[in-house]
């Protein structure tokens, strides 16, 4: 890695660290820029995004992310053991198992609730539209009677 020139700098209009590498045997300059407008902006990230895709495994990029994850077991042995250093693995592996299906439960029962939730909402919504509609019905037919 290398820094943009002064040249390239007044150029591109950024402060920018370049990466030079080889693509088809030949040397090639890749110039990650601050573009000027929003459209270049999201198609130099695009650039990114799939420069960093063609030289990594999108799986090792994301690990440690992952791994620090509640959804990881991973992570929940590591709380465990952290609380509670004298344990022996086995009781921290037991211990991790439930606290992420404690976390994992509490998750599925906080979805439900919302679902629940939106669908006496939507109920009441439709209620309220019915109710309105009949209203005008009612005074429709009322002039219509008149």
């Amino acid at each position: 890695m290398r820094r943009l020139t002064s040249r390239e700098t007044a150029r591109y209009g950024a402060h920018q660290w370049s990466h030079t590498g080889k693509a088809g045997g030949s040397s090639c300059l890749v110039r990650l820029i601050l573009a000027r407008t929003p459209e270049q902006q999201r198609m130099a990230k695009k650039l990114a995004a799939h420069a960093m895709h063609a030289r990594h495994d999108s799986r090792e990029i994301t690990a440690p992310a992952r791994r620090r994850s509640p959804a990881s077991i991973d992570y929940w042995r590591d709380r465990v053991a952290a609380e509670n250093p004298e344990l022996p693995a086995d009781e921290v592996n037991r211990r991790a198992y439930h606290r992420h299906r404690e976390h994992m439960t509490r998750l599925s029962l906080s979805a439900s609730i919302a679902r629940q939730k939106k669908a006496a909402w939507k109920r009441e919504a439709k209620e309220a539209a019915m109710k309105e509609l009949r209203k005008e019905l009612e005074k429709k037919a009322s002039v219509d009677a008149a």
